[in-house]
C-alpha cells in the first residue's frame, strides 16, 4: 500500500503540472501537500515496530482525511474541467482502493490492545 501511495503521489504530481496556471499555487498545491502527508504518514505507520502500530493508529487517520480531501480537490479540478473525466476516474478508483486498504489497517490496529 505505500508503493501505491508513492506511485499515486507521482502521479498526482505530474498531473498537478497540467492544471490551468491559476489553479496550480492554490488547487495543486493542496492536491501535492496532501498527497505527501498521506504517502509519508502511511510510510511512517510501515515502518513502525509491529508492538507500537496500536498507537500510531492517528497516522492511518490523518492519511485517511488528506485522501478524502484529494478526492474532494479532483472533484472541483473535474467541476472546472481542469482535468478529464478519464483522468479523474482513475484517479478515484485508486484512492478508493487505497482508502480500503487504510480502514482495513486501521480496524485491525485500533482494536488491538496497546502494548
Amino acid at each position: 500500500m505505500v508503493s501505491d501511495l508513492r506511485q499515486l503521489t507521482v502521479a498526482l504530481f505530474k498531473m498537478s503540472r497540467g492544471l490551468p496556471k491559476h489553479l496550480r499555487p492554490t488547487v495543486a498545491g493542496r492536491i501535492e501537500q496532501h498527497s505527501l502527508d498521506a504517502w509519508l504518514g502511511t510510510r511512517h505507520f510501515a515502518l513502525t515496530a509491529g508492538v507500537l502500530k496500536s498507537k500510531h493508529v492517528g497516522l492511518l487517520d490523518q492519511a485517511l482525511g488528506s485522501i478524502e480531501t484529494i478526492s474532494c480537490l479532483l472533484e472541483l479540478c473535474l467541476e472546472l474541467r481542469a482535468v478529464s473525466a478519464g483522468a479523474y476516474g482513475e484517479l478515484i478508483a485508486v484512492l478508493e482502493q487505497i482508502r480500503r486498504q487504510l480502514f482495513a489497517l486501521q480496524k485491525k490496529y485500533a482494536d488491538a490492545p496497546a502494548p
